[in-house]
């Protein structure tokens, strides 16, 4: 009877378990929903503009110097303690994303301060990341 039951499971997990580009899009996924969420909430506390840039495995924040500025020349770091998050080899996202910010109230703008439409970030194999163009909603 183990036998049965550690072959149901070895059938059922094994294929998960080899298949890892899945598993590391979707923490990176979590990890980018992570990064853009908080550089909305640090643009709202800190009244400051906020920049994300994006290439086509990394997502870099920035931080305008004080509040009446619009380009961003402080880092800022994220959770991990960079300001930097790197895709692991094997997933990005897909197209890379147009670099965007957060104005003072957590909207989304553009290099000139201009608000943006909603933004799509994609990520091969996890569901889409979107910021709402009026209020900066961060979701999935």
């Amino acid at each position: 009877m183990v036998t049965v039951i550690l072959g149901v499971v070895a059938a059922y997990a094994a294929p998960r378990l080899l298949n890892l580009s899945d598993f590391y899009a979707r923490g990176f996924h979590d990890e980018t929903l992570g990064y853009l969420r908080y550089a909305q909430k640090t643009a709202i506390a800190h009244r400051r503009t906020v920049c994300i840039a994006f290439s086509a495995n990394t997502l870099t924040l920035t931080l305008a110097a004080h509040s009446s500025a619009t380009t961003c020349t402080l880092p800022l770091n994220g959770s991990t303690g960079s300001n930097t998050l790197t895709a692991r080899s094997g997933t990005g996202y897909t197209p890379t994303p147009t670099a965007f910010g957060f104005n003072a109230l957590g909207q989304p703008i553009n290099g000139s301060g201009t608000l943006v439409s909603t933004q799509t970030i994609q990520i091969a194999t996890t569901t889409d990341i979107t910021v709402e163009s009026n209020t900066g909603y961060v979701h999935d």
